[in-house]
């Protein structure tokens, strides 16, 4: 199993570092996915922290370091490239782990500049979550130490998730990110009537939680932060991510995570691409084949519809489609 090559890694106590406080609840279901894998492990977490809170803490040379995974590597956001440029440079003599990334810069020279920080650390494992990161980070020469692994949102218990599962309404939904990564896609004019449109919940918009966890950083008080992002700000995203989500038979979505939880939550799934081809380059190293999940690649709107239109013909029972003719 994939996964197994990070746990063989972690050969004592460690920090968890770099999670996401912010609204984007994909990330929040990879932190998630991380802390089930985590838990199978017999070391201690002795500090998790987010770029907002890590304050470089001497650390003994035997704690290993994990760097959350995701797809924020590279210019596109780059507060977390700047720490993990810092932690790999102020860290010589530890173990750093980078869990599975999606790889993503704008300039070749940004990638060069950054490919000679990582390749210095001799202890340093660097995991791409996609065959075009892998090979990326590879050709660029980041380090010796480059692994191919799916994304750890697929580690998280389901079980735990299905408990804050909503009865399923009887309408599909199209998941569209309105941030930096949107595509240009004009789907919406092609939808039926019984299509909801949607991206995260309280993404861009006042998050109460969100404010709470902000005001703590803002006081400097990262002890205090990091505790209420672990035990609240976190159960509760993945729980409304799960409430949005659950009540869909179908979701088709330029969202990576909202495409991950809606397969971990037996739906049948239609992923269309973000701005740079991040939701592709993983459907076709992992989904490919996966029951019940399509990748819509084509520009055009009407051939993504006819696609969804003919899913749905062909999920229909032999007896279904002879009264309707």
């Amino acid at each position: 199993m994939a996964y197994s090559s990070i746990v063989s890694l972690i050969s004592n106590n460690y920090i968890f570092i770099d999670l996401p406080y912010y609204a984007n609840i994909g990330d929040t279901l990879i932190w998630k996915g991380t802390e089930d894998l985590l838990k199978k492990i017999p070391y201690n977490c002795l500090l998790r922290a987010s770029y907002q809170t890590f304050q470089y803490p001497d650390l003994a040379e035997d704690t290993v370091i994990l760097m959350m995974g995701g797809g924020n590597w590279g210019d596109l956001y780059e507060p977390h490239n700047i720490l993990r440029r810092k932690v790999v440079q102020h860290y010589p003599n530890n173990r750093i782990i980078i869990l599975p990334q999606t790889i993503y810069y704008d300039g070749a020279g940004n990638a060069r500049n950054d490919a000679k920080i990582f390749r210095n650390h001799k202890k340093l494992t660097i995991c791409a979550r996609d065959k075009y990161s892998y090979r990326f980070l590879k050709a660029f020469g980041f380090g010796s130490d480059i692994r191919l692994v799916p994304d750890m949102a697929f580690c998280i218990n389901v079980k735990e998730l299905k408990q804050y599962a909503k009865p399923t309404l009887n309408k599909d939904l199209l998941f569209k990110r309105i941030d930096k990564e949107k595509t240009d896609t004009h789907i919406i004019e092609y939808i039926s009537k019984d299509y909801d449109i949607s991206d995260w919940p309280l993404y861009g918009e006042d998050d109460p939680a969100l404010s709470c966890l902000f005001d703590l950083i803002k006081k400097k008080k990262w002890k205090e932060a990091d505790d209420y992002a672990v035990y609240t700000y976190l159960p509760n995203r993945v729980r409304v991510g799960v409430e949005l989500i659950s009540q869909y038979n179908r979701v088709i979505s330029d969202r990576l995570h909202a495409s991950i939880l809606s397969i971990l939550l037996g739906k049948e799934v239609f992923v269309l691409d973000n701005s740079y081809g991040k939701n592709s380059q993983y459907y076709n190293t992992w989904l490919k084949g996966v029951n019940n999940v399509t990748l819509l690649s084509s520009s055009k709107s009407k051939n993504i519809y006819r696609i969804i239109k003919f899913s749905a013909y062909c999920l229909l029972s032999i007896k279904d489609r002879i009264f309707r003719g």
